[in-house]
């Protein structure tokens, strides 16, 4: 291979796999980063040592020839299997970088020897036992050797060419599947016809113990091609019938705002994605490469426009990694993760940034949806304001869904006001700690008195909210108060009883509104805890 791979044209290292049709051709581009790798790399037979025999034809005494000691010499087996268990050197995956390296060697990205690892010393990557170099072992060869004391968790492919059956099949297959960091899978790869001896050998255990520990490609690949078609008909039913074009992206991203409807594509894209997983990398799974590329970047806009995840993140780690390569290739290297990273309301440029997509709509969905985000993020802080912000929120979606331009001024000042810290109306209270505790009082009153719950903030609530707000940051500021359950609780029942005491409303609303007061505390503890030690500095 390591022959073939220089004798390959170099501009067929930086064609997309989809479009070279041999399949040598694909397997010596997809290997052609890690050349020097595999030029390096040794196989190693282990062997045990034969004493004195004879030849069952000429009846001579016969010994192990002498070539055959580094191999069953019990030291050097020693060191051997070390080496077997060392992480392969880490090189550079892209081929630009891997340009120009001499015959017989080749350099990493920047100019340093891939050998010349960092916290590794010269002495180590150069030791010699009994004349061997320090390279580093891809493949042990055994036979009937390593049975027991032998434990590998990173070995993860095991080749099998021999006939194996029960308790040794079932140890086998175990050998490559034990967890080591950064492994998600092992592989068996049987040379000897022994799949139905493993289910013989599996038919042992319950069946839900060994659920799905075969797999069949010849079974994966139609359901492959089935899974793709329910997702193409699924965006096909709605009006979407491609996905090459930023314009068709962002119609499937304005489709997929329906919930339900995100919900049902990401359940198609997920089991297309997980039988892809399986198939790749035979050509059977790479002719599905491009349409994959294209759901997981649609999907990516969603997660992103949408903000799914907490932080609007796009969580590559749901896929595996032959899935995730293809993120890597296809959504990175379109630039959109630049263009759009998931900003949030507060960042000073993030109407700017809204601003540059073309469509009304898409800038009204990502200040709809980036508002959202902020409320949910900040709702414990300040139950009252945010409650009210999200309710005038839901109210102009509802009245200029239909008017996308007037939408987005409207979002505008929405956010804006969301962005600005509280006016100061003269109440003199702290307006992070002592004012969202005011509102709740306030409008836990209107609600027992039955008034409206959008009128003025009675003054006479203020000397009440600033006892409690002291006594929260006197409790807060104890060692472990955050963590400690039974001291939350003490405080929320104080907080129940002055309410009652104090007649802001009855027993059975109490409950709730000292549940609410404690929601601020836990979302602000540390503040408070800060303000109580400068208060008591004062």
């Amino acid at each position: 291979m390591v022959a073939e791979l220089e004798a390959l044209d170099r501009s067929q290292v930086y064609r997309p796999l989809t479009e070279i049709a041999d399949e040598r051709t694909r397997v010596l581009v997809q290997a052609w980063p890690y050349r020097e790798l595999l030029r390096r790399m040794d196989f190693v037979p282990v062997i045990s040592e034969g004493g004195p025999r004879s030849d069952p034809r000429s009846g001579e005494q016969q010994t192990d020839p002498p070539e055959w000691s580094a191999w069953t010499d019990p030291r050097r087996q020693g060191d051997h299997i070390r080496r077997f268990k060392q992480r392969f050197p880490r090189v550079s995956v892209d081929p630009w970088s891997l340009e120009g390296g001499r015959k017989g060697g080749g350099r990493a990205a920047g100019g340093s020897d891939p050998w010349s690892s960092p916290g590794s010393s010269a002495k180590e990557t150069n030791e010699q036992v009994n004349g061997d170099v320090d390279n580093p072992i891809a493949f042990l060869i055994v036979q009937s050797m390593l049975l027991t004391g032998f434990d590998a968790p990173i070995e993860q492919v095991l080749y099998s060419d021999r006939p194996i059956r029960q308790e040794e099949l079932l140890q086998a297959v175990a050998r490559p599947n034990r967890p080591a960091r950064s492994k998600e899978v092992g592989y068996f790869v049987d040379y000897a016809g022994v799949a139905r001896d493993l289910e013989q050998a599996l038919s042992a255990y319950d069946h839900v113990d060994v659920r799905d520990a075969l797999t069949d490609l010849r079974e994966e690949v139609p359901k492959l091609r089935d899974r793709h078609d329910r997702l193409v008909g699924f965006l096909a039913g709605h009006g979407i019938h491609g996905l090459e074009t930023e314009s068709e992206r962002e119609a499937c991203v304005q489709l997929l705002a329906d919930e339900q409807l995100r919900d049902r594509f990401d359940g198609l894209l997920r089991r297309f994605l997980r039988t892809l997983e399986v198939v790749l990398p035979r050509p059977e799974g790479l002719e599905y490469g491009d349409a994959a590329k294209r759901f997981l970047l649609v999907q990516f806009l969603v997660r992103r426009r949408y903000r799914d995840q907490h932080d609007g993140e796009f969580d590559a780690s749901l896929y595996g990694a032959k899935v995730r390569r293809l993120l890597d290739e296809h959504v990175h290297a379109t630039g959109v993760t630049q263009r759009i990273p998931p900003i949030a309301i507060t960042a000073e440029d993030f109407l700017a940034r809204v601003e540059s997509l073309a469509d009304p709509r898409a800038r009204a969905a990502e200040m709809e949806h980036a508002l959202r985000l902020h409320i949910s993020q900040h709702l414990d802080e300040d139950p009252v304001r945010y409650r009210k912000l999200s309710e005038r929120l839901d109210q102009v979606l509802a009245a200029l869904a239909d008017q996308p331009t007037q939408l987005v001024l409207e979002l505008g000042d929405l956010i804006q006001a969301a962005r600005s810290p509280r006016p100061d109306d003269g109440l003199g209270l702290h307006p992070g700690l002592e004012r969202p505790l005011l509102d709740i009082l306030a409008e836990a009153r209107r609600k027992d008195r039955g008034g409206d719950a959008t009128s003025a903030t009675p003054a006479s609530l203020v000397p009440l909210t600033r006892q409690l707000a002291r006594e929260v940051a006197s409790q807060a500021g104890r060692v472990g108060f955050a963590e400690n359950f039974y001291a939350q609780d003490w405080l929320r029942r104080w907080l129940f009883n002055r309410l009652v005491d104090e007649d802001v409303c009855g027993l059975d609303q109490a409950v709730g509104v000292a549940d609410e007061l404690m929601q601020v505390v836990r979302a602000r503890v540390r503040q408070y805890a800060r303000w109580g030690w400068v208060r008591d500095d004062e």
